[in-house]
């Protein structure tokens, strides 16, 4: 028996009598005409007549059918079977951090297990390896030699590389692919972002905040800092969601920094942790024929934390380079093969930075790293240069090169989508620009300042002492103790995975003691969700859970529904079009 899962949709009917009212009331009432004569009248037959009335009539019941057609596929119809639900399929559970803090999603998640307990229930999370997750949907299917292959998808929908993997990885496997969104209904908002900034002054440092939101983000937050376990002070964020702490550098190697910001209804993922360095010297070394005057040197210079060494490329044999924290290269020199594998053992531990100079086009002493290059001069002019970290305004620069090698972890991307400034291996990042910014005033315009110390903090490794949750910490093979946020203790040698709780962890070995900070993925705390392609049905706890087959059964109804509206437009517009033929 068919019913429909919106009744009250049906009261739109009533739209049906239109075509019939404003037929009747533009019919045209004739008066009687005189003639002298009749016989120079041609005679209208009477079986045109009928003809002509006949078409008209289909015109209006085509138009009410295709209206009626219409009201029905929105009160979405489905055939009322005596089993409670669709034949038993694979439920799918986004377990990851979002859903994990969100009492609402975990009702509505302990309801569907029990109304679907003859289903086969899979979890995933950002441990979850897609494929490995497509396998086991494939073997369940295999097992329970499944017919009608439905597959049900209970997420968030956080608009993040996890959950659009997931779902491209199933969709091969069945077309009844249903996904339940359950959305947040409380006010959410998290902290995405915390990184180190700003290297210009000896004992200053600074942190800096992204905020997202559930709802837009008008009003300001107020964001707490601690350092070391001691409240530091508070910063407020902009109507952007952006916001800076500066302060004094206790001259301790490493610095615990936490950001909270308060006052909303899940505040398990507005808290962020942050390893400091203390880094009040950085000696780099640059290494600069000296024939084209590059503004870096100047911008380093001017920055009081950076002490620098200018040497020639020949002179790199008689220098010591495990004494410099960085090498700096103006332009990709070419160097003896001794003397590049002495660097490459260099960037095991420490940052090398490769600048494609002015001459890189010509002369590429490293392209076995950088790939082969050439100018890219697709658009004249300025090009944005994007930080895929954060969604900070862009820097904006004069050109760079191409290169036609793939690079993995891109930093800086341009508007055309091609890659600036990369992590290629080991720690060895390529600049692939002269560094013709905007603004440079002969590197020392604040604007330019900030993009280079943008660069050496990323460099200097700031990210290597953080991950997100699920992520292992590596060890380098050697016995060491890995202390949780909780207190337990792990003996391990080569990875720790137990990273599930977010915090700081330390980490103990013969020649080591350190800290990392580990924290939600920052994809996990944006507050925007996706919208896939196919069945999505908007859910929420509380809602009768039955009503979740009732829509499937309906989409697919109304699928019929709209398919004979269509036929029933078309079919009244070649009416229309023989009635004009018949004029």
């Amino acid at each position: 028996m068919m019913t429909f899962l919106y009744p009250f949709i049906l009261g739109l009917g009533i739209l049906v009598a239109v075509p019939f009212i404003i037929h009747l009331m533009g019919e045209k009432k004739y008066e009687p005409l005189k003639f002298s004569s009749l016989k120079f009248l041609r005679e209208i037959e009477r079986e045109s007549l009928q003809k002509l009335h006949f078409r008209q009539w289909l015109i209006l019941a085509s138009r009410a059918l295709w209206i009626a057609m219409i009201v029905f596929a929105l009160a979405l119809p489905y055939i009322n079977t005596t089993k409670g639900s669709l034949e038993p399929g694979i439920f799918i559970i986004d377990k990851s951090y979002s859903t994990s803090i969100d009492p609402d999603y975990l009702s509505l998640e302990i309801s569907l297990r029990d109304h679907y307990s003859n289903w086969s229930f899979l979890d995933y999370s950002e441990r979850t390896d897609p494929d490995s997750l497509k396998a086991n949907a494939e073997k369940i299917i295999e097992k329970e030699k499944l017919n009608q292959k439905n597959i049900y998808i209970l997420s968030d929908l956080q608009d993040n590389k996890l959950n659009r993997n997931i779902l491209e990885k199933l969709k091969p496997l069945s077309e009844n692919i249903v996904m339940i969104k359950a959305p947040k209904l409380r006010t959410n908002f998290a902290i995405k972002n915390l990184s180190a900034i700003s290297y210009y002054e000896r004992g200053k440092q600074s942190v800096r905040m992204e905020l997202s939101a559930s709802s837009e983000m008008k009003d300001e937050r107020t964001i707490k800092i601690q350092l070391n376990g001691q409240e530091a002070g508070q910063t407020r964020s902009d109507g952007n969601g952006y916001a800076e702490f500066n302060f004094t550098a206790p001259e301790i190697s490493q610095k615990l920094c936490v950001a909270e910001a308060p006052g909303d209804d899940y505040p398990e993922d507005n808290r962020r942790y942050l390893v400091l360095k203390d880094l009040n010297q950085i000696n780099i070394l640059i290494v600069d024929k000296g024939e084209t005057a590059y503004y870096h040197r100047n911008a380093l210079k001017a920055m009081d934390r950076i002490k620098t060494t200018v040497i020639s490329p020949d002179q790199l044999l008689s220098t010591n380079p495990e004494s410099y924290d960085i090498i700096w290269f103006s332009d990709l020199y070419p160097i003896s093969k001794n003397m590049k594998k002495l660097l490459l053992d260099y960037a095991d531990e420490k940052p090398i930075l490769l600048n494609a100079g002015l001459n890189a086009g010509s002369e590429n002493g490293w392209q076995e790293i950088t790939g082969p290059l050439r100018s890219n001069e697709k658009k004249k002019g300025y090009h944005e240069l994007k930080d895929l970290r954060s969604d900070l305004p862009a820097f904006r620069i004069l050109n760079y090169y191409h290169s036609s090698k793939t690079f993995n972890d891109i930093i800086w991307e341009s508007d055309n989508k091609e890659a600036v400034f990369v992590k290629a291996e080991k720690k060895i990042f390529i600049m692939l620009s002269p560094f013709h910014f905007e603004w440079n005033e002969m590197g020392l315009s604040p604007y330019f300042t900030r993009a280079v110390s943008e660069m050496l903090t990323l460099m200097l490794g700031i990210e290597d002492m953080a991950c997100s949750i699920g992520e292992p910490i590596q060890v380098d093979g050697v016995l060491s103790t890995v202390t949780t946020p909780t207190g337990e203790k792990f003996r391990v040698k080569d990875a720790f995975w137990e990273t599930n709780t977010p915090g700081f962890y330390r980490i103990t070995n013969e020649r080591d003691n350190r800290l990392i900070a580990v924290n939600i993925p920052s994809d996990e705390c944006v507050q925007k969700c996706f919208e896939p392609s196919g069945s999505v049905l908007e859910f929420k706890d509380g809602d009768d859970i039955s009503d979740i087959d009732k829509q499937v059964r309906g989409r697919q109804a109304q699928t019929l529904f709209l398919i004979l509206a269509a036929i029933f437009i078309i079919l009244e517009m070649i009416l229309l079009q023989k009635g004009e033929r018949t004029k």
